[in-house]
C-alpha cells in the first residue's frame, strides 16, 4: 500500500487464470443454489434457467421412416441396374403428402411418388430423386438405381427413445427448446432465473433524469449491465448508486447476499486511488481472487468470491466496464454453467473428426459438432442432415465445410470449430440402446453424444487423453492399447427378432451389429438398434437384429465404460 491510502499495481492477473481461480473458490454451489427452488415451465420460458433434471428423448425421431427428397417410392429390387439409357418402368400408384399416413401399400413393380417429409409407404425400401423419374400416362420411368435405405430417413436417425438429452444442470440455450418441441415435449422442471445485484460506485454519480449540476456524471454503466444480463434471462436487483465510502459498498454487498443474488457486479471504485475502496471492501468481505487484469481496457477490476458468490467490481470507464464484463464476467458465468446466452463466449478450436464429413460443390455447409475431451478434442458430427433437430442439443460447434473443397474431411483430419461457449465434458457412447445417464452423474460429466458405430476402435484411436467412452464387446472385442476398463453397463443376448411372417427375405440391421449380418436376406442397414425395431414392428422388414429380443441367438456382449489412459 502506498502513502496515503493509495494502492499500486505490482502484478496484472491474466483474465482467464483469475476466472478459473474464482470457479474453483465457487464450484458447483451455484449452480447447487439455483436447481435448489425448481419449479416446472414451458420449454418457451427456459431463458436464464437451468434444466432441474435429466431429459430423455421419450420417443425417436423421426418415428417413421421420411423421405428426405421429393421422388418416387420404390422397392430397391424393383429399379436394381436402372440408368438413364435403361430406365425401368414402374406402374405409378399415386402419392403421399407430407403430414399424412400413407393408404397404400407399395406392390412390387409399381412406385408412389412422396414429397420431402413425406411418411414412406409400406413396402418401400428405398426413395429415388424426381429429377430421376419421368412421369407419364400411369407409369414411372425410372433412371437410377437405388439401394436400401437411400434417400430415407430412418426412424431414430435423429435421436432414439431413451437417448440422454440433455442432464440436470444444463443452462437454456436456443438449440435446447426446439429439441425438446420437437420431441412433444412441452413443460419441463428447470431451476429459478438467477438474481444479479448491480449498484454503482462514485460521489460523482447521478441518475439518469435528474439534474447533473456543473460536474455530475450520468450513470451509464448500471443501466448496460443490467440490460445485459435480463438479456441473457437473468433478473436484476438494482441498488442504486453507493458514495465512495467502504460502509456504502459493504452494505450493498450484504443487501445482495441477504436477498440472494448469485452474481454481485459493480463499477467504478476499482482503480488504486484514494478514493477507490470497491477492492478494500472485496478483501473484507471474502476472498479476493484478483485486482488489476492483464486486460485493455480495463486492467482496474476486482474479482473476489463471498460467501460463494462472485462479487466483482468493474472499472468506471465505460468501454473498460463493458468489456470486462463481456470478455470476463461472462466467463465466469460460462465456466460456472450458469446461463449466459447471448453473450456465451464463442472462439476457435482445432479438433480431430471422428468420421468423414463432406461437403457440397458450390455451398458452404456448415455441421454441428459434439467435442469429446479437453487437450486437443475430437469433434464429432451430430445433427448431419437438415431434418435433424434434437441432436443438435448435443452440439459444441460448428464445422464449416467450404464450397471449394474438392474431397470430404476424412476421419483423423484436423478441422476449425467454431465453438459456443466453454469446453464441455462429455461421454461418447459408441454403443447402442444404453442408459447412459448415471454414468454422465458419476464422472460429473455435462452430457453425452451418441455415435454408435461398427467401428469404434478407429474412433477411439483419435480421441485424446482422459476421454471416456461407451462401447460393445460385439464391435470392440479387446480393450484397445491405451484404453483402461473403468467399469460395466451390463450384458445382454442379441437376436434375430422375426414378423409373423417369420421369413427374414428383408433384414433391419443396426450399426453396431453390422459384423451379426446373417446370410440368404436382403439387408437393410440403420443407424440406431430402435431405428430397427420400429420396421420391424411397422412391417417394413421382415427381420431386425435386437438386443434382448426372443429368437436366434447371433451374439452376446457386455457393455463397458472405458477411458483413455
Amino acid at each position: 500500500m502506498a502513502s496515503g491510502g493509495r494502492k499500486v499495481f505490482k502484478k496484472l492477473a491474466e483474465p482467464r487464470e483469475a476466472v478459473e481461480r474464482a470457479a474453483a473458490l465457487i464450484g458447483s454451489r451455484a449452480r447447487r443454489r439455483l436447481l435448489s427452488e425448481a419449479e416446472t415451465v414451458g420449454v418457451e420460458d427456459l431463458h436464464g434457467r437451468l434444466l432441474a433434471r435429466p431429459v430423455r428423448a421419450p420417443r425417436s425421431l423421426p418415428w417413421y421412416p421420411r423421405s428426405i427428397v421429393d421422388g418416387c417410392a420404390v422397392r430397391s429390387v424393383d429399379v436394381a441396374g436402372a440408368f438413364e439409357d435403361r430406365p425401368v418402368a414402374l406402374e405409378y400408384r399415386g402419392r403421399v403428402k407430407i403430414g399424412e399416413k400413407p393408404g397404400l401399400t407399395l406392390e412390387p413393380g409399381s412406385c408412389i411418388e412422396v414429397d420431402t417429409g413425406s411418411w414412406v409407404p409400406l413396402g418401400a425400401d428405398a426413395v429415388v430423386p424426381i429429377e430421376h423419374v419421368n412421369i407419364e400416362g400411369g407409369r414411372a420411368w425410372i433412371l437410377r438405381a437405388a439401394t436400401p435405405g437411400s434417400n430415407i430417413a430412418a426412424p431414430a436417425s435423429d435421436v432414439a427413445e431413451g437417448d440422454l438429452i440433455a442432464p440436470a444442470g444444463t443452462p437454456w440455450t436456443p438449440e435446447l427448446t426446439p429439441a425438446l418441441a420437437a420431441l412433444g415435449i412441452r413443460r419441463v422442471e428447470a431451476s429459478r432465473r438467477p438474481l444479479a445485484a448491480v449498484f454503482s460506485v462514485g460521489d460523482e454519480l447521478v441518475e439518469p433524469g435528474s439534474d447533473p449540476g456543473e460536474a455530475g456524471v450520468f450513470d451509464a454503466n448500471r443501466y448496460y449491465l443490467a440490460s445485459a444480463l435480463k438479456a441473457m434471462g437473468w433478473r436484476v436487483l438494482d441498488l442504486g448508486i453507493a458514495g465512495d465510502r467502504v460502509e456504502d459498498v459493504e452494505d450493498r454487498v450484504a443487501r445482495a447476499l441477504e436477498r440472494g443474488a448469485d452474481l454481485v457486479l459493480t463499477s467504478g471504485g476499482t482503480s488504486a486511488g484514494i478514493d477507490d475502496v470497491v477492492y478494500r471492501v472485496a478483501s473484507r468481505m471474502g476472498s479476493l481472487v484478483a485486482h488489476g487484469l492483464r486486460i485493455k481496457p480495463g486492467k482496474p477490476t476486482v474479482i473476489s468470491v463471498v460467501d460463494s458468490t462472485p462479487f466483482i467490481g468493474l472499472p468506471g470507464n465505460p468501454r473498460s466496464a463493458f468489456n470486462v464484463f463481456l470478455k470476463v464476467v461472462v466467463d465466469l458465468l460460462d465456466t460456472l454453467r450458469l446461463p449466459t446466452w447471448p453473450f456465451t463466449r464463442r472462439g476457435r478450436v482445432r479438433a480431430v473428426l471422428t468420421s468423414m464429413l463432406a461437403g457440397e460443390r458450390g455451398r458452404d455447409t456448415t455441421v454441428p459438432v459434439a467435442l469429446v475431451g479437453e487437450a486437443e478434442p475430437a469433434a464429432v458430427p451430430v445433427a448431419r442432415d437438415s431434418y435433424m433437430i434434437a441432436s443438435q442439443a448435443w452440439s459444441d460447434g460448428d464445422v464449416v465445410v467450404p464450397a471449394s473443397l474438392h474431397s470430404p474431411y476424412e476421419p483423423g483430419e484436423a478441422v476449425e470449430v467454431e465453438t459456443r461457449g466453454s469446453h464441455r465434458r462429455r461421454l461418447l457412447v459408441l454403443a447402442d440402446d444404453i442408459d447412459v445417464a448415471g454414468v454422465v452423474e458419476e464422472h460429473g460429466l455435462d452430457g453425452a453424444v451418441y455415435a454408435p458405430t461398427a467401428k469404434p476402435s478407429q474412433v477411439m484411436s483419435l480421441l485424446p487423453r482422459g476421454a471416456l467412452v461407451v462401447a460393445s464387446t460385439i464391435t470392440l472385442p479387446s480393450t484397445p492399447e491405451g484404453w483402461t476398463v473403468e467399469g460395466e453397463l451390463g450384458e445382454r443376448r442379441v437376436s434375430i427378432a422375426k414378423s409373423s411372417s417369420g421369413d427374414c427375405q428383408r433384414t433391419a440391421i443396426p450399426a453396431v451389429y453390422t459384423s451379426l449380418r446373417p446370410a440368404n436376406t436382403i439387408p437393410y442397414p440403420v443407424p440406431r438398434i430402435q431405428s430397427a425395431r420400429i420396421l420391424l414392428s411397422q412391417g417394413y422388414v421382415d427381420c431386425a437384429i435386437l438386443p434382448g429380443s426372443e429368437g436366434e441367438v447371433v451374439g452376446e456382449e457386455r457393455i463397458l465404460i472405458l477411458r483413455k489412459k
